[in-house]
């Protein structure tokens, strides 16, 4: 029953072509079949596995929309130069919509353990940490899209056959770790950090990101969170006129770059991996705090 269930969720993707929200659920769902069939799970196990992942995702769609809608308001309040006192409310409330995301992944894996058993659990939760990247490996391997992505020119963003939307995850890789490419990629980062465009900076973080204080890639965000609260990062200057790369097979590690503001100064040792063809974040340390 359970191969039956994959395959039609498979032939589904093609009839919800260019419907990028329905294939990314149908997607989700043949990822939690695949990894149910693996570990030898009933068919009534995988029945109560979907009913769970079904009530998830209705959660995370409401908490998605909420915290969609709260970004955008506290935006404007932004650039209206709302009362200190409105901003504070409204960072708070962005910050507990995270949370609830946060605790309703969590809620929901340990909810199946009781289903699959410990090693499924800890299977089920590596995936849903990195939901997005599972999904596009999945949509390569039915389509054959890493074939396509090599033909594209270089620099084009690759495109998902399926959805024909970007799938970042594809994009192709440099042939090599260049200095060039490292220290451009940093200052990516660093400048998407000086905007307060977390989501876009964390985007360059690896999940198993590990630093002896910030420790997790969450708790980083959370100390770039609070930084923003306080005003850490307003008006920071980033220089790199004196930083140098070391470059050791796929690792880079960048030293010195100096952050000012109105905290002082810090300088910081960023060190970086590729992955799925691109850098990310995957330790630093700072000196001068």
């Amino acid at each position: 029953m359970k191969k039956t269930v994959v395959a039609l969720c498979i032939a589904m993707l093609v009839v919800v072509t260019g419907v990028p929200g329905a294939a990314a659920d149908v997607l989700e769902k043949v990822l939690v079949l695949q990894l149910v069939d693996e570990v030898g799970v009933s068919d009534w196990g995988m029945v109560e596995v979907l009913q769970g992942y079904d009530e998830y995702r209705e959660m995370m769609d409401g908490l998605d929309e909420q915290r969609a809608e709260k970004r955008a308001e506290l935006a404007a309040a932004i650039e209206a130069d709302e009362s200190a006192a409105r901003l504070t409310s409204l960072t708070r409330e962005l910050m507990d919509i995270d949370m609830n995301i946060l605790r309703t992944l969590q809620g929901s894996v340990s909810e199946a353990g009781s289903v699959l058993g410990t090693k499924a659990t800890a299977q089920l939760y590596l995936l849903a940490s990195d939901l997005d990247k599972a999904k596009a490996d999945l949509l390569a391997e039915l389509t054959g899209a890493p074939a396509a992505v090599a033909a594209m020119p270089a620099g084009a963003p690759a495109v998902c056959p399926l959805t024909g939307q970007p799938c970042p995850m594809q994009a192709a890789a440099p042939v090599e770790l260049t200095e060039e490419y490292v220290l451009e990629q940093v200052a990516l980062f660093l400048g998407k950090v000086a905007e307060k465009d977390l989501d876009a900076a964390m985007a360059a973080v690896a999940d198993d990101f590990e630093h002896y204080q910030y420790r997790t890639k969450e708790e980083l965000r959370n100390f770039l969170d609070d930084a923003i609260f306080v005003g850490y990062l307003d008006d920071v200057e980033i220089k790199m006129d004196d930083a140098e790369v070391e470059i050791d097979g796929d690792k880079g590690v960048v030293y010195p770059v100096d952050i000012l503001g109105s905290f002082g100064s810090v300088t910081l040792e960023l060190i970086g991996e590729l992955r799925n063809g691109k850098l990310m974040l995957v330790s630093m340390d700072a000196f001068g705090l």
